[in-house]
């Protein structure tokens, strides 16, 4: 197959990966036996789910526009496959979540109905996610890489964030400022991790040509911010119309806001995250 397109069948495997998460994320939440055993469905660890399922579909749309493009330096396609492989890689750092919500609450989904099944799936995304990251490293196999990537760097992040999770306490989800903290905290879980995978899984130089833009790309900084607020923003006002229409909306005012704030407010902070962490090894906005 011709190197262009197994890049195109990468980055439909992505979008399919992608869609694949995000059934598999609703499934489990509402499938009334396995959301009676689900040991993640709280936050932190629902907070890591729910982005990467948004990540995994905005950035498998973001490798389908970079893959139209008819000629590419060598830079634009290790910068594709990153994308590419950030998708499985939210996959990935989701379910490692939900491996950590497992262990430490083993009676809740050990030997019950459902576990079975729970553990499949869990296994059957892990496998389509390591599947999908070989594909897209063997389609650029004849581009030349760094000796080594950043894997100590990639390696520390995965284990503080693992440990982070072991030691977090649940019960501050019990109040309103300690859920709002643990959402903000399942935020950072998955996207400082996510920050360094690109890099370490693909090594590649792609800071040279940044830099000889680096003034004009200063000047745009605040539109780049800006649109990602504004992608925030339209995130959560289609996932807070999803929900009224499902579940109804509350009746008083003040209530409404309030929901209504958390259900926007959410998606600009954690995308305004997204940005900070994956704007470099990504190079978003700087793909020409």
């Amino acid at each position: 197959m011709r190197k262009d397109s197994l890049l195109k069948l990468n980055s439909l495997l992505a979008v399919g990966l992608a869609i694949i998460f995000y059934l598999f994320f609703q499934f489990t939440k509402h499938d009334p036996v396995l959301a009676a055993i689900l040991p993640f469905g709280n936050d932190p660890y629902d907070a890591v789910g729910s982005f990467g399922v948004v990540i995994a579909g905005l950035l498998s749309l973001l490798s389908v526009l970079r893959v139209v493009r008819r000629k590419r330096t060598d830079q634009q396609t290790i910068l594709l496959a990153r994308t590419q492989f950030t998708v499985a890689a939210a996959v990935l750092v989701t379910l490692v979540t939900d491996c950590v919500a497992m262990v430490r609450h083993i009676p809740m989904w050990m030997n019950r109905t459902g576990a079975t099944e729970l553990v499949m799936l869990m296994g059957g995304m892990i496998v389509l996610a390591l599947c999908l990251s070989l594909v897209i490293r063997f389609s650029i196999r004849d581009i030349p890489l760094a000796g080594t990537g950043s894997w100590k760097k990639a390696v520390a992040l995965s284990i503080v964030a693992i440990a982070v999770l072991v030691l977090y306490p649940e019960s501050l989800i019990q109040s309103t400022v300690g859920e709002l903290c643990t959402l903000l905290m399942g935020i950072l879980l998955l996207f400082v991790p996510l920050s360094a995978l690109p890099a370490a899984f693909i090594p590649f130089d792609t800071q040279q040509s940044a830099a000889d833009n680096q003034q004009q790309h200063r000047r745009r900084a605040w539109t780049q911010w800006g649109a990602m607020a504004l992608l925030g923003l339209c995130v959560g006002s289609v996932l807070l119309f999803g929900e009224w229409k499902g579940e109804g909306a509350p009746g008083s005012l003040p209530l409404k806001i309030v929901i209504a704030s958390i259900f926007i407010g959410a998606p600009i902070v954690g995308l305004l995250i997204a940005y900070a962490c994956l704007r470099k090894p990504l190079a978003l906005f700087h793909y020409a």
